[in-house]
């Protein structure tokens, strides 16, 4: 019941989300039918409840996430684990030296890859996010008309 619980809260966070944002479309339709006057509250039950439940939703997976990364880091600083540790730690000089050039390298290729991926924009999540934003936008849009053109 409680292995792998960071992965667990996560899940919640995702499924909480979606919850909240249907809930929000559901509720702004049912404002908009009850009357008029209400357009402007379920307009704002659409795009108000929807964001809280996203940003909401961040917190909750956050959190999640830290006691997976928590989880990773006691796993490997385990008392069966030390000696591991303490060979990684006693690398010579000049494996070290080879490793940092061969991580340049590798960070330097994944940067050119990057850009090569967003057109050299580098901002693909905020893509996503105005992407996000503009679908809301259009169902809201389309519930606004369809309620006009209803009654």
């Amino acid at each position: 019941m409680f292995d792998n619980i960071g992965g667990k809260i996560k899940t919640m966070a995702k499924v909480l989300l979606w919850i909240g944002i249907v809930s929000s479309l559901v509720g702004g339709i049912v404002l908009i039918a009850i009357d008029d006057d209400l357009i402007p509250a379920g307009i704002g039950a659409f795009v108000g409840g929807s964001l809280l439940s996203w940003l909401g939703s961040f917190l909750i997976y956050g959190f999640g996430q830290l006691i997976e990364d928590n989880q990773a880091l006691r796993r490997k600083l385990a008392p069966e684990n030390l000696s591991e540790t303490h060979a990684s730690i006693a690398l010579s000089k000049e494996e070290i030296r080879e490793t940092t050039q061969a991580e340049k390298v590798v960070v330097e290729n994944e940067k050119d890859d990057s850009e090569d991926a967003n057109n050299g924009e580098g901002n693909g999540g905020l893509k996503k996010v105005i992407l996000i934003i503009c679908v809301l936008v259009a169902v809201i849009v389309l519930f606004f008309i369809i309620s006009m053109f209803g009654r």
